[in-house]
């Protein structure tokens, strides 16, 4: 997920906790009596509610996304953050949006995943939890698609 900067784009700090939307993907075993596992969608980091993750590096890093005119001369057509930062979703209603898509993907093309790390078969499905910034966080405000969205140095995903 990368977050396209916009003109209103400035690094902030949380003067308290501030709540946001993260989808991750949940993993249960398809055998009875295992837990479920936590996942961010891209990268495939497992991640446990309740355990607040702190990203290295002070500043956002961002990175210049090229078009190229008719005349062949390059231009920056976007400015984001791609890595180093937590992308979470302002708006609830997208978080639901974009789980709703990733769980009809599943229920058609794959019903059953594999466990990113024992590769075991697993029920796969993706779920909206709450993600709060913590009070001190730096964080900035861009878009991701057609959503508006933000990146954190920190946050505690909290079951919704």
């Amino acid at each position: 997920m990368c977050l396209h900067l916009i003109k209103e784009s400035k690094t902030k700090i949380a003067e308290e906790d501030l709540v946001f939307y993260k989808v991750l993907r949940i993993e249960e075993s398809l055998e009875l009596g295992n837990s479920p596992r936590y996942y961010t969608p891209y990268r495939g980091v497992k991640v446990i509610p309740g355990v607040t993750y702190i990203e290295k590096g002070g500043d956002f890093k961002t990175k210049n996304e090229y078009g190229c005119r008719r005349s062949g001369e390059p231009y920056i057509r976007n400015v984001m953050i791609e890595e180093e930062a937590f992308h979470l979703y302002e708006d609830i209603h997208d978080a639901i949006g974009y789980a709703n898509f990733e769980n009809n993907y599943y229920r058609t093309v794959c019903p059953y995943g594999y466990d990113y790390y024992s590769k075991e078969p697993v029920n796969v499905y993706y779920k909206v939890f709450k993600a709060v910034i913590p009070k001190g966080t730096k964080y900035i405000v861009g878009m991701f698609e057609q959503t508006k969205s933000v990146c954190a140095k920190a946050v505690r995903y909290e079951i919704y």
